[in-house]
């Protein structure tokens, strides 16, 4: 697996390229708290070239959005592939996690997110 970070709007859009399995969950993890501890309002995993993931590594994603959720910042999800969709929906946490299809969208969901309410 490979991670490439770019930002858009003070938001952390980790491209993730191949199979997320095994020991790459710890690559993941540490990619994401390093993408906080900069101070990015929120993170994108923009799953798009990613053919499969395993449930530990859905569990760190899980555990990210969790421990980032209590200091109320945002972890989404974009562009997820056939098998990642078929995992969320078993695990159902697809009722938990929000996905988008479209970058816009999905940095524009931080925008909303920061406004007050």
């Amino acid at each position: 697996m490979e991670i490439f970070r770019r930002t858009r709007d003070n938001v952390a859009i980790l491209d993730l390229a191949g199979q997320i399995i095994g020991d790459y969950r710890d690559d993941l993890d540490a990619a994401i708290r390093e993408a906080v501890n900069e101070g990015f309002a929120g993170v994108i995993l923009n799953l798009e070239a990613v053919p499969k993931i395993d449930t530990a590594s859905l569990a760190v994603i899980m555990t990210c959005y969790i421990s980032l959720a209590k200091r109320d910042i945002k972890l989404v999800l974009l562009n997820l592939g056939r098998s990642v969709r078929h995992l969320l929906f078993v695990t159902k946490l697809d009722r938990i996690l929000e996905k988008y299809d479209d970058e816009d969208e999905a940095v524009e969901a931080f925008r909303e997110a920061s406004l007050p309410g």
